[in-house]
């Protein structure tokens, strides 16, 4: 027999019992975002990340690409094309808000977030143009430096 493995967030990965309440950050988040696919987002944060690590930095990273936790990132959040993720709003920025708290905790200086094309809306005229998972993947992470 095979074992297969995919990154997947669900339910039982979200903390209950919160009542609503969010940790408070106190490592600088740097957020990488845009308007569409293709502009070198994930690029951007795999270079952001050696050059903080060349620095001395300890890096704390969150990835929305399947491939992250083999670019070394400490979490993956695969939200991109077929998403494994199933969970929304609430749920979300639960989350993240947990993911960026542990690794606070794990001593990380500096914690780089990115998310997929579509965060900055650039256009108002259907529905499917408003990026709401991106909206709430944005507010679970609140990015300090975008």
């Amino acid at each position: 027999m095979k074992l297969v493995q995919y990154p997947h967030v669900d339910k039982t990965d979200v903390s209950w019992n919160r009542f609503g309440k969010l940790y408070r950050m106190t490592k600088l988040i740097v957020g990488v975002f845009g308007t569409s696919s293709k502009q070198g987002k994930y690029t951007l944060q795999l270079m952001l990340r050696k050059r903080f690590v060349q620095m001395g930095y300890n890096i704390g990273q969150i990835g929305t690409e399947p491939s992250a936790l083999l670019f070394g990132m400490d979490y993956v959040f695969p939200m991109g094309y077929n998403s494994t993720v199933s969970i929304h709003e609430y749920d979300t920025i639960t989350y993240l808000n947990n993911a960026i708290h542990n690794m606070e905790i794990a001593g990380k200086d500096i914690i780089i977030v990115g998310s997929q094309s579509g965060t900055v809306t650039y256009d108002y005229g259907n529905l499917q143009q408003f990026a709401v998972n991106q909206y709430s993947y944005l507010l679970g992470t609140l990015p300090e430096l975008i």
